[in-house]
């Protein structure tokens, strides 16, 4: 990791907290999120792709009650110490978020270690470590625009 890397955590206030936010500053940060992620699972070398319309809970899916909307178990072994739900991918304030939600062998972005339950910015072509499983993140656009 490099020295002169940009801390990205974004403390977010409590819900009952108020914020002055303009309505038009966060539609047009919402206008430009990507449609879609791509991950990358890197020593398995799978590609998946995950329309953006919610929240991304990733992890392994079980026979719990447990919701998981990217389900590694098809993809890594147990070795890699993925939690059945690892982290959680959100939108907030116009940004895209990664938190840990306290995963047993936690979970790395750019080569920083997360602190459970903290929100750290993504941006496309980072890398994630959940445990052991090393995966790629890019956002993906696929609105189309009127030309004139």
């Amino acid at each position: 990791m490099k020295t002169n890397d940009v801390d990205r955590t974004m403390e977010i206030p409590k819900p009952t907290t108020r914020l002055t936010v303009r309505q038009d500053d966060l539609e047009g940060a919402r206008a430009a999120l990507p449609d879609q992620l791509r991950f990358t699972l890197v020593d398995a070398n799978v590609t998946v792709e995950i329309n953006l319309n919610r929240d991304i809970i990733i992890g392994r899916q079980t026979s719990s009650v447990a919701q998981v909307h990217f389900d590694l178990t098809p993809f890594i072994h147990s070795k890699h110490g993925v939690s059945r739900q690892h982290c959680v991918i959100s939108e907030i304030y116009g940004k895209l978020m990664l938190q840990d939600l306290d995963s047993t062998n936690g979970t790395m972005l750019n080569d920083k270690s997360l602190k459970p339950y903290q929100r750290y910015e993504i941006q496309s072509g980072d890398r994630m470590l959940l445990g052991r499983c090393d995966i790629q993140v890019e956002f993906v656009f696929k609105r189309r625009y009127a030309t004139i």
